[in-house]
């Protein structure tokens, strides 16, 4: 009788940092080499990448969600935040009460600017990495 294996899903090579620990999407940091992760653009989800940070934001975003720079553009930006933009998801609302969503693991509103606090047991299904993501827990 031959035994049956179960064929385990490898993760994508673009969600391992270059020691080759697995990462999740917009992890800040390695939790195991501490080395910062920059996630731009490079599969043209969105079109777009903050001209101060380099990280993938939506061509509608008013504000970068990694370093909070003001990238609104005239005609371009949103002028009422969208629930979920291309590429990103809505995990909770601006804890500032602007009326956008915002994906964990942003530090800033995208569309207000203002910087999030981040409580995962509450406001996040499953594990939230917190440490790794640079967000404070409150």
């Amino acid at each position: 009788m031959s035994a049956r294996r179960r064929r385990v899903r490898q993760p994508t090579p673009e969600l391992r940092c270059v020691c080759g620990h697995q990462v999740r999407r917009y992890w800040r940091h390695c939790p195991n080499c501490a080395r910062a992760l920059r996630w731009g653009d490079v599969h043209d989800v969105t079109g777009a990448e903050c001209f101060n940070c380099g990280w993938i934001v939506s061509d509608r975003f008013s504000w970068c969600p990694w370093c909070a720079a003001d990238i609104y553009e005239e005609g371009i930006s949103s002028e009422q935040p969208l629930k979920a933009p291309k590429g990103f998801r809505m995990d909770a609302r601006c804890d500032w009460g602007c009326g956008g969503g915002v994906q964990y693991p942003m530090s800033d509103c995208p569309w207000c600017g203002r910087w999030q606090s981040c409580n995962e047991d509450e406001r996040f299904e499953g594990t939230a990495p917190a440490a790794a993501a640079g967000w404070t827990t409150g």
